[in-house]
């Protein structure tokens, strides 16, 4: 994940529209640069408009009361909270909104966008719901806009950090390093675990401590199973060898008996099978004569068709001779 740009306007302190060109411009080969200025210049609300358009949160607004907040505009029912977002809409303005260019942790190029206006475009309008989206910079393609969980949710995946996480990480808000600078040393080691997530290292210590002893417990147990069997004596060891040995080689003939008595079964399989194809033989050779018998006939008569076969040109001849003598005759 990396921070590309930050954008917006009217928030806070900060009126006019402004632009951090992290990954351009004179900032894109200084590795370490410093946000410096008097008190109210706006050095917190870069950092608010780094966040809002992640997180619709802030540090400096995380943790504090919900006192309601009277702007001189809004109504009395109308009032915000004092740890709502929306409160950093700076005074006389009805629009602000902070952006966020991005690249994730899939590597596209995102913007996110957060943005919040009062009713009719008006001083004395009501302060509306903060508006959130994320934009597909790589793709020019919307990926979510429609409600804030879902815009949230698709930030952090992207991200691959939550708010508290980008904290620890990414920002480190100004309340808490005043905090670590006067805490003692043992508040800074607990400050530093909360800053930097080592508290999950010591959960981890307590968790593998934790596990060793259980292991160490399930392994004393096992051992003291283990002592509670009595060993045999030299005697009685040698005679169970011995009967051992016996039903070994008594397991060992009926084995060779299971082979053999599969031999004669397969045999006796076999020599049965070969009867039932030799009575099928014997019937088939029934069928046979039985149907050269019936044919016996048409045999007979076969013969003598192939017998006249070999006089019918004798009979073509004599038949021409008897025609000749007719049309003599007749002359």
């Amino acid at each position: 994940m990396r921070i590309l740009a930050l954008r917006g306007q009217n928030l806070a302190s900060l009126a006019q529209p402004f632009e951090l060109d992290l990954a351009g411009g004179p900032l894109r080969a200084v590795g370490l640069f410093a946000i410096t200025g008097p008190v109210g210049a706006g050095k917190s609300t870069l950092l608010d408009a780094l966040c809002l358009p992640l997180f619709d949160r802030t540090p400096r607004l995380g943790n504090r009361g919900g006192a309601l907040v009277d702007d001189g505009a809004s109504a009395p029912g109308d009032r915000l909270r004092s740890n709502d977002p929306r409160t950093l809409l700076r005074r006389d303005a009805t629009a602000a909104h902070a952006e966020v260019d991005f690249t994730g942790r899939d590597g596209v190029r995102y913007r996110a966008r957060w943005e919040v206006r009062r009713a009719r475009r008006r001083l004395d309008g009501r302060v509306q719901e903060q508006q959130l989206s994320l934009f597909d910079l790589d793709r020019q393609a919307m990926v979510a806009s429609d409600r804030k969980s879902e815009v949230l949710a698709a930030v952090e995946q992207r991200l691959g950090l939550d708010f508290a996480q980008f904290c620890r990480s990414v920002l480190l808000a100004q309340g808490e390093f005043a905090a670590f600078l006067h805490a003692t040393a043992d508040e800074r080691a607990r400050l530093l675990e909360n800053l930097t997530g080592a508290d999950v290292y010591r959960l981890l210590s307590r968790a593998a401590h934790e596990r060793r002893r259980a292991e160490e417990l399930r392994c004393g147990t096992l051992q003291a199973q283990f002592d509670a069997q009595a060993l045999l004596e030299p005697v009685a060891r040698a005679e169970l060898e011995r009967e051992r040995a016996r039903f070994e080689h008594a397991v060992q003939t009926c084995a060779a008996a299971v082979e053999l008595a599969q031999r004669y079964v397969n045999w006796h399989a076999a020599a049965a099978q070969r009867q039932q194809d030799e009575a099928d033989a014997h019937v088939a050779l029934e069928q046979a004569l039985q149907a050269e018998a019936a044919a016996a006939p048409r045999r007979q008569r076969l013969a003598r068709l192939q017998a006249a076969v070999g006089l019918l040109a004798h009979w073509r001849l004599v038949r021409q001779r008897r025609e000749a003598e007719a049309q003599a005759a007749a002359a």
